[in-house]
């Protein structure tokens, strides 16, 4: 047999291995996929706390996180837990009268079937910190100060009354029926719109690429109002509820 022979089978004989290999591999991941959902297990979770609290403090990944005004004596937290592998890490730590949260899904193995839902009852006048990479933030009737941040997830915030400050990078600010005097808000690449049903004190938007939507009440103000826009499209009102169009990249302020 001649040397271009052997090394002729040699070659085959290593594509025969990875090819092999490759298949091997597929098979494996594919079992871990398909047991991610057949080995899906879910758990719902009731607690309440029979104590107030003067801040909440939630620090999340992917996780979806709904907060709602409720009595004052008390905080009541729903979880709602599904996966496959590795069960979600869940922890509620009280230092004080701040109750301070985090759930978040195992890093490894990164595969579908963990997911994490929070439900969370707070007093009306409880200040709140969240903050999510990927989940939802959902914040409603609540009077306190919010602080509130996503990666890529959508923040949403209805009938709130106290200062608002929010920052988004790729995900949704939506905001309706506030009662707020000041807000914040913050996006780089997603929509942010805000509805009043109070006359706000001073509002300040920093947009770079999204869109901006600004409702105030008629017959309210003065108002004062700095907007920032770099890519996106901005329309403001100069004599409310009149609307003015503001080109990128330019300042606007009424006072």
């Amino acid at each position: 047999m001649s040397a271009q022979t052997t090394a002729g089978h040699r070659g085959r004989r290593a594509w025969l291995v990875a090819g092999a290999l490759s298949v091997t591999a597929g098979l494996v991941l594919g079992g871990l996929y398909l047991w991610s959902w057949i080995g899906n297990r879910s758990e719902g979770q009731h607690q309440t706390y029979a104590r107030s609290a003067a801040r909440v403090e939630v620090d999340t990944k992917s996780v979806d996180v709904t907060v709602v005004a409720g009595r004052s004596d008390r905080v009541v937290v729903d979880r709602e837990l599904r996966w496959s592998f590795g069960r979600p890490v869940i922890r509620e730590v009280w230092d004080g009268d701040v109750l301070r949260i985090s759930a978040e899904c195992p890093s490894a193995p990164r595969l579908p079937g963990c997911s994490v839902r929070y439900r969370i009852e707070v007093p009306r006048a409880a200040a709140v910190q969240a903050r999510t990479t990927s989940g939802s933030l959902s914040v409603t009737g609540v009077d306190g100060e919010l602080r509130l941040t996503t990666n890529s997830g959508r923040l949403t915030a209805d009938g709130v009354g106290g200062a608002l400050w929010a920052s988004a990078q790729s995900g949704d600010i939506v905001a309706t029926g506030l009662r707020s005097e000041t807000v914040d808000v913050s996006s780089t690449s997603g929509r942010s719109a805000l509805g009043f049903a109070g006359t706000p004190r001073v509002v300040t938007a920093n947009v770079r690429s999204g869109d901006l939507d600004l409702r105030v009440p008629r017959g309210g103000g003065p108002y004062a109002v700095l907007l920032s826009v770099q890519s996106g499209a901005r329309t403001t009102p100069t004599t409310w509820p009149c609307c003015a169009t503001a080109r990128p990249g330019s300042s606007w302020s009424a006072r």
